[in-house]
């Protein structure tokens, strides 16, 4: 290929190829460097082969690395529990004025509660700033982690219903149902008693309704009937349609707060590369 290219016959030394394409990472964080800037701006390498897990961290880590490589190339990292936040977060970005591609803010997934601190470790090893945000519900064993956020409701789905319905937003919320389901949206039994489990009440007070016969003059019931549907319904393609339906104003703040945090970790490195030329 040298020949071909730029006929050259040969090398002495070492030759660096530049790319920012995850697929030239293999599938083991073991076999990656990565050079950085510490807080005095003097350039470090964190390598993978000195990091030491149990097996079960291990396991979750392998797991889940094909996610975590785009974390290598970026400046911060959000780290998100489920489908419907990983659908909507990029958009929310973008909506708040801070899109994550222009600043080199990377979005994960964890596929669950249990992944988030193992993932985020692995990061914190290789000194990438991340944040993460956790549903309220698991608040009492985290709060003392740094970097950490929290919904202000009980979850994901109960900040995005409460905030809509507070904000006089009903219209738009029934938008994003009627879209997502193709029709009027009913809060069946099944996801009543589902609903119910979480926040800890008798569903035999909730009957199932169609979510427009509900009086705006009942709202607990509007936040119950319509958090019914909603974690009943998570997905990356709900989680996009709430991220394109959301004005600025409309975000809750909790996902504000995680988004502009991540936001604040890649300026910060950003301006810290910048004074160090």
């Amino acid at each position: 290929l040298l020949k071909r290219l730029f006929d050259i016959d040969g090398l002495r030394g070492k030759m660096f190829i530049v790319t920012h394409s995850t697929d030239s990472l293999v599938d083991d964080y073991r076999n990656i460097v990565r050079f950085y800037r510490n807080g005095a701006g003097r350039v470090c390498a964190a390598c993978g082969a000195t990091f030491h897990f149990d097996e079960e961290i291990e396991k979750h880590l392998i797991m889940h690395f094909p996610e975590v490589k785009e974390a290598l190339y970026s400046r911060s990292v959000i780290i998100v529990e489920g489908e419907t936040e990983y659908g909507c977060f990029q958009l929310f970005g973008t909506t708040l004025d801070l899109r994550f591609d222009y600043y080199g803010i990377c979005l994960i997934n964890a596929r669950g509660e249990s992944s988030i601190s193992k993932i985020k470790k692995l990061l914190c090893f290789f000194k990438i700033p991340t944040v993460a945000l956790y549903d309220a519900d698991v608040k009492s064993g985290r709060n003392h982690e740094s970097n950490v956020f929290f919904t202000d409701e009980i979850c994901f789905e109960m900040d995005m219903v409460k905030a809509m319905i507070n904000r006089g937003k009903r219209k738009s919320l029934d938008h994003i149902i009627y879209t997502a389901g193709g029709m009027h949206g009913k809060a069946t039994a099944d996801m009543l008693k589902k609903a119910c489990r979480k926040l800890d009440i008798n569903y035999h007070n909730y009957p199932p309704r169609m979510l427009e016969n509900i009086s705006p003059r009942h709202v607990q019931d509007m936040y119950v009937y319509y958090f019914a549907w909603m974690y009943s319904n998570k997905g990356v393609i709900l989680g996009r349609l709430i991220g394109q339906c959301l004005e600025q104003d409309d975000i809750p703040p909790a996902f504000a707060r995680v988004i502009q945090a991540a936001g604040r970790l890649a300026k910060v490195t950003i301006e810290k590369e910048n004074n160090s030329h």
